[in-house]
């Protein structure tokens, strides 16, 4: 196990952010007391609830839903209830492992708060990023250590388009899902595909998952929600309210040395229509739709505003904003490069007078099999020493097995005569010093050459240990990537079927900020 804090020890921004620092930049450190305080000054319209709960039960309409989910549906209407958010993009067949993660950790914090007896009530929201348009993000998914594409050649928001060619991609791995717990699993792959949108469809798989746990699911693109944060879009359109506040922070950011995450636009909207989603940009007193030839006066573009909110598409900057308007939320959970951009906004927030929320690094979890475990255990090292690159913790691991491949003291050594001689030679004559470094340079060089000698011979003696080594850190980073970040939970789910969420659920904590390595072997495992 491992702090969240070490674990981002070189993201400096979120170091910075976890060790409690950034206050300027967000209003609350995440803690059970802090979200309590949080939901006490959070104000929140009525009128809003209704049409939010209004939207949901229209939304949910055909799908199979919970009592628990349905409860907290309708709890959304009642005053003294708020929401923990998180969100992610619809990545078919749910995409990288951690979309889980996010999920289930935000489903424990709403339970842990819940079961305080406080008379407030939270509840878990996912919200889809169903207006994204960046097919190529979404379009591949890695299982079963293959790369699956959905060929798709549709433009524009990605939640309204139809799900034409995922026949082929599940039939493709169709032969892996052959016992009972796979059968369970393809059967909601089956209908996930029949859907007709693939928000229809990301709504689908993620209330089947997730749904007896409460989880409430929000594809905001919707006319009715789109009106309640019309007049925000009436503001950026004509003020660049956003771009100005954000810009002054970034300017912050890049004098602090903290990498930028997001850049605004003076104008943070797309457009929606005929099936494309294209930025709106102000020339000469016109607003033009990119990339097309439609533009629009300023009164026509506030009347069609007024009259087709949901054509109005919320940007990476506007989206946070919009979340935060049509949800009594007190908090949102992210991965660090989201928190990073969240952190980015808060002064557009104050600006237009919407809620900010806590910030929620989330946790991170490596899963590990018997087939780990086993080659763990050959080599002696701690999970954690798998966090370093694979040539750092080859060379580590040999150094540690023997003393005679570390340089070290003859490094030193040879640096306490270099000193001795450059002193001796600038008494006789200052032209020489030069003379000097260069002959040890070229010591130093052979050194290294040597060590390399020394390391691979070593390598050749050590040959199943490192085996293993290269074993263990092609699980914890298949093909270069950090496990949760590429793996899907298809082979795990198969492997322990519907329990897989209730052991992810144990492990992946609600408060507690931390990277955990999990045994699955402590799980009853029926293969």
């Amino acid at each position: 196990m491992l702090n969240l804090e070490e674990f981002y020890r070189d993201n400096k921004i979120i170091k910075a952010y976890l060790d409690g620092g950034l206050s300027e930049y967000h209003d609350f450190s995440f803690s059970k007391e802090n979200l309590m305080l949080k939901a006490d000054q959070r104000e929140f319209d009525g009128n809003i609830r209704k049409v939010l709960v209004d939207h949901l039960n229209q939304q949910y309409t055909g799908l199979t839903v919970s009592q628990s989910t349905q409860t907290n549906i309708d709890r959304l209407n009642e005053s003294n209830v708020y929401t923990v958010t998180t969100g992610h993009q619809c990545n078919i067949f749910g995409g990288p492992m951690f979309f889980i993660y996010k999920i289930l950790q935000v489903i424990n914090i709403c339970e842990e708060l819940n079961a305080s007896g406080a008379e407030k009530k939270f509840v878990p929201v996912f919200w889809m990023a169903s207006e994204d348009h960046d097919l190529e993000e979404i379009a591949s998914v890695n299982v079963f250590h293959e790369k699956l594409k959905w060929e798709r050649e549709q433009e524009g928001a990605v939640g309204r388009m139809s799900l034409e060619g995922m026949t082929e991609v599940l039939d493709s791995i169709q032969s892996k899902f052959r016992d009972d717990e796979g059968k369970q699993l393809f059967d909601i792959f089956q209908s996930y595909i029949k859907e007709e949108s693939l928000a229809k469809a990301t709504l689908f798989l993620v209330n089947a998952l997730f749904g007896k746990f409460g989880l409430v699911v929000l594809d905001a693109d919707s006319p009715s929600l789109k009106a309640i944060f019309s007049e925000t879009m009436k503001s950026e359109l004509l003020d660049s309210t956003s771009w100005n506040a954000i810009n002054q922070t970034i300017s912050e950011f890049e004098n602090l040395n903290y990498k930028v995450q997001v850049t605004p636009r003076e104008i943070n909207l797309f457009y929606l229509s005929n099936g494309s989603r294209n930025r709106i940009v102000k020339e000469g007193g016109e607003f033009q739709i990119v990339d097309t030839e439609i533009q629009f006066t300023e009164a026509q573009i506030l009347d069609e505003l007024q009259i087709h909110p949901e054509k109005f598409s919320p940007n990476v900057v506007m989206r946070p904003m919009y979340q935060e308007t049509i949800l009594p939320n007190i908090a949102y959970l992210g991965g660090a490069g989201e928190i990073a951009y969240w952190l980015e906004f808060k002064r557009a927030f104050e600006e237009y007078g919407i809620s900010f929320p806590i910030l929620i690094v989330r946790n991170s979890l490596v899963l590990m099999d018997r087939s780990v475990n086993k080659k763990l255990s050959k080599t002696g090292l701690d999970p954690i020493e798998f966090l370093k690159k694979e040539d750092v913790l080859i060379k580590d691991y040999l150094k540690s097995h023997s003393d005679e491949i570390d340089f070290d003291d003859e490094l030193d050594k040879l640096g306490a005569i270099k000193e001795t001689l450059v002193e001796k030679s600038l008494k006789i004559d200052a032209g020489l010093k030069g003379n000097v470094e260069a002959t040890f340079a070229k010591f130093e060089k052979e050194l290294g050459k040597m060590e390399s000698r020394f390391i691979r011979s070593l390598k050749q003696k050590s040959e199943n240990e490192l085996n293993a080594i290269k074993a263990v850190n092609a699980k914890f980073y298949p093909n270069g990537t950090f496990q949760e970040r590429f793996e899907n939970f298809t082979p795990y789910y198969i492997n322990f079927g519907s329990k897989f969420l209730d052991l992810i659920k144990n492990e992946v904590g609600a408060f507690e900020q931390r990277l955990k390595f999990v045994d699955l072997e402590q799980y009853s495992n029926p293969s």
